[in-house]
This record gives structure tokens, C-alpha cells and sequence, in this order.
């Protein structure tokens, strides 16, 4: 079954740095707030933004101390 969750994100080229303007192709990552999600993102997972739909292919939590903050996500179209 598939089960939707709303959250902000933000989306940047890790190639060439933080672009929040335009990214539409190359490597690029999602930054996903770890508080208020309801979820995990995993491997497979897809993100349906405006208008652009792309894949998880990598998930890493990131902390602050042992307090989980964000997930920084690789994403393929």
C-alpha cells in the first residue's frame, strides 16, 4: 500500500553547492526535517514536488549530539 506524507524540503545540487532556485538535473539531494515527518524516508521512497518527481537512493540521518535533526536524501529522477 502507499501512504502520502506533506513535509517542506529543501532541494539543492551537491555538486556545485547549495542551488535552491533551480535544480533540475546532475546530483542532487533533499534536505527533509526529521521532526513532524510521521516517517522514515528509505530507499525507493519518491518525492513529488512542483511540478518533479524524483527517487531516493540514499538515506542518511544527521545529528546534532544524539538528537536526530534531518534526513539528507540522494535523489535520481
Amino acid at each position: 500500500s502507499t501512504e502520502n506524507f506533506i513535509f517542506t524540503g529543501y532541494v539543492y545540487n551537491s555538486d556545485e553547492g547549495i542551488q535552491l532556485n533551480d535544480v533540475r538535473r546532475g546530483s542532487r539531494r533533499v534536505v527533509i526535517p526529521y521532526l513532524g515527518l510521521g516517517t522514515e524516508p528509505d530507499d525507493g521512497d519518491q518525492i513529488t514536488g512542483i511540478g518533479d518527481t524524483v527517487n531516493i537512493t540514499r538515506v542518511q540521518k544527521v545529528y546534532n549530539g544524539a538528537t536526530p535533526v534531518c534526513y539528507l536524501c540522494e535523489v535520481q529522477e
